[in-house]
C-alpha cells in the first residue's frame, strides 16, 4: 500500500474516531428508559463530559427518561432523537433550588434544564420534554390571594373568593420551576422540540444574547398558574419563529414588551403562531388587535398571525 493510500485511511480513521467522541449518548453513561429509574445523575454525567471534552452532542435516544434538574454547559447540543422523552420526576426532591435572589426571592426550585453562564449550546431534536405540571397541582381547587393580599384590590374580601371557576387556576403545595431556564447565556439555539404540561414559565431567557427559538411547540395546562410559554428579559438578538403555543394562561393573545423585555404571553382556544419576534433594540411596542400580533421596532413591523385549526 502506498503511502498516499496509507494517509486517506488514516484521515478517514481519525475522522471517524472523532465523531463518534463527540457523541455521548445517555445509555452509556447509566441512563434507564421506564418509569422507575430517576437518571437526572447519568445525563448530567453525559454532559459534563462532552463539555469538558470540548463540546460535542448529548444524544437522548428514543424512549421515556425520568429526571429531575439537568445543567446545561458550554459548547454542548443536547439532540432529543425521535421518539424520545425527557420526563420530569414527580419528587420535588429531584428539582434543585434556585439561588437565593436568581430572579426571584424566597424558595424556588429549579425545573428539567438549567442553564447559567454558558456559551454555544443547543437544544434540538424531534423530542418531547414533559414537566408533569398538572401532577403538581391540587385538583379541584383554586389558588387564591390570602385576606390580607385582597384589602389592596378593588373587590376586597370578594376578590376571588371561595366560589369555583372553570378557568382556575389550580392551588400547588410546591412546584418544579419553568421547563427550561437560561441566563447570561450566549449563542442559544433550541430548535424542533415539544415542550408539554410545564408547571411554570415553560421557556424562561435572562440577560442573554443571540438566541434563536424555532419549530417549537408548547402545549400548557390552563388551569396551571403562570404556565406561560416563553419569556425572555435583559436579552438582545432573540428570534423565535415557526413556533405554535397552545392553552396558555392568562391574556389571550398577548405579546408584551416591558423595558425592552420581550414576553409572549399566551393564546386561548386556539394557537398562537408567532412568525417572527426579532428584537435587537429596546424601542419596540408589542400590540395585539383583531388576533393579530404586531412587534412595532425601529426596524419595521413584523406579523403573528392567529393559527386557524
Amino acid at each position: 500500500m502506498d503511502k498516499r493510500k496509507k494517509c486517506i485511511i488514516l484521515l478517514i480513521l481519525l475522522i471517524s474516531a472523532f465523531s463518534k467522541a463527540q457523541n455521548f449518548n445517555i445509555v452509556d453513561f447509566g441512563a434507564v428508559s421506564g418509569t422507575k429509574v430517576i437518571n437526572t445523575a447519568a445525563i448530567n454525567k453525559a454532559i459534563s463530559n462532552c463539555s469538558n471534552s470540548g463540546g460535542g452532542r448529548v444524544v437522548i435516544p428514543a424512549g421515556e427518561f425520568l429526571t429531575g434538574t439537568i445543567y446545561l454547559k458550554s459548547n454542548v447540543n443536547l439532540h432529543l432523537e425521535q421518539g424520545a422523552k425527557l420526563i420530569g420526576s414527580l419528587n420535588i426532591n429531584d428539582y434543585d433550588l434556585m439561588p437565593e435572589g436568581y430572579y426571584y426571592s424566597g424558595k424556588n426550585y429549579m425545573g428539567i434544564l438549567f442553564g447559567n453562564d454558558i456559551k454555544n449550546i443547543s437544544i434540538t431534536g424531534n423530542g418531547i420534554i414533559n414537566g408533569r405540571g398538572t401532577s403538581f397541582m391540587i385538583q379541584n381547587t383554586r389558588f387564591a390571594p390570602s385576606v390580607e393580599e385582597r384589602q389592596f384590590t378593588r373587590q376586597k374580601e370578594d376578590y376571588r373568593d371561595n366560589k369555583s371557576l372553570e378557568d382556575g387556576p389550580l392551588k400547588f403545595n410546591e412546584r418544579p420551576g419553568h421547563i427550561l431556564t437560561v441566563s447570561n447565556a450566549e449563542n442559544v439555539s433550541i430548535k424542533g422540540i415539544e415542550f408539554i404540561d410545564s408547571p411554570k414559565w415553560t421557556i424562561r431567557l435572562g440577560g442573554s444574547e443571540h438566541v434563536k427559538i424555532s419549530d417549537v411547540t408548547i402545549k400548557n395546562n390552563l388551569l396551571i398558574p403562570n404556565s406561560d410559554g416563553i419569556h425572555v428579559t435583559s436579552s438582545s438578538y432573540v428570534n423565535v419563529s415557526n413556533s405554535t403555543l397552545e392553552n396558555l394562561v392568562e391574556n389571550s393573545g398577548v405579546l408584551k414588551s416591558e423595558n425592552g423585555q420581550i414576553l409572549i404571553k399566551s393564546s386561548a382556544a386556539k394557537s398562537l403562531v408567532a412568525s417572527t419576534i426579532n428584537s435587537p433594540s429596546q424601542k419596540k411596542k408589542l400590540i395585539s388587535q383583531n388576533g393579530v400580533i404586531k412587534l412595532v421596532s425601529n426596524t419595521g413591523t413584523l406579523k403573528a398571525k392567529k393559527h386557524k385549526n
